[in-house]
């Protein structure tokens, strides 16, 4: 049953894992980003979620609680485990340098495994779509991960907006 699911897979979901783990690989080098290009990411997952709860099967206002609940979580909590460490704003070249990591690709290819399996799921059992239980997971588990990646992605910017010059002021004085 697995190869049948695998071989039934179209060729644009491994694109699309290939692009994600190309987009997380790339985030485990340091690398110095504009402050738009901090919040970008994080706002395509949060958009993308959104979408994937809004367009899903379910009750939209029960789907969309359900994922601000997530959200929230997410948010939350990825405010101490995935926010990035040591981002730092530097004032003359108005970038950021945003130390490699890990967490990029493990959140983006364990959120890719989540959704497959959801996918697979509700194509091999479609009753599943109007299950309030597994509405609700998928939703919650969208929620989840857009708050993750919105911490990650607020955490970058915070060097840019919390008066860069005199971090860096005070890192030449130090």
């Amino acid at each position: 049953m697995v190869m049948e699911i695998l071989q039934g897979t179209p060729v644009w979901v491994w694109l699309v894992l290939a692009a994600v783990a190309w987009l997380g690989f790339a985030q485990s080098r340091d690398r110095t980003v504009s402050r738009a290009c901090t919040g970008f990411l994080p706002w395509v997952f949060v958009l993308l979620s959104l979408c994937a709860v809004a367009f899903g099967p379910g009750e939209l206002s029960l789907t969309l609680l359900v994922w601000s609940l997530g959200f929230t979580a997410g948010w939350a909590g990825g405010r101490r485990f995935v926010a990035a460490r040591g981002a730092a704003w530097s004032a003359d070249m108005e970038r950021v340098h945003v130390p490699g990591s890990w967490v990029p690709l493990l959140l983006m290819v364990a959120l890719f495994a989540s959704r497959y399996l959801f996918g697979v799921v509700a194509a091999v059992a479609p009753a599943m779509r109007a299950d309030a239980r597994f509405v609700a997971l998928t939703s919650l588990s969208y929620g989840v991960f857009a708050g993750l990646f919105w911490a990650r992605g607020r955490s970058l910017r915070a060097p840019a907006t919390r008066h860069g010059p005199v971090a860096d002021d005070a890192r030449a004085a130090g």
